[in-house]
């Protein structure tokens, strides 16, 4: 198991310039947030580029919020 220091990590993302999030893979703690964040950041940033799309007539989809996803059993990582 290869675990990084929030410190060192906070240090990493604000030296890059990015959000940080500490996430867990064995337990998903965290792992909901990081990907809704990634979402709506990616869903912005393709409308900021292509301001047609936000004028389009075709309904608009949101990255929906539904909580963490249960865990169920073991996930196998170690």
């Amino acid at each position: 198991m290869k675990e990084i220091q929030t410190a060192k990590g906070q240090a990493y993302a604000s030296e890059q310039n990015i959000k940080f999030f500490e996430t867990s893979a064995k337990t998903g703690v965290g792992v909901d947030d990081a990907f809704l964040y990634l979402a709506r950041e990616i869903k912005k940033n393709v409308l900021d580029k292509n301001p047609d799309l936000k004028k389009s007539d075709s309904p608009q989809r949101d990255v929906v919020e539904y909580g963490p996803a249960p865990f169920v059993g073991k996930c196998g990582c170690s």
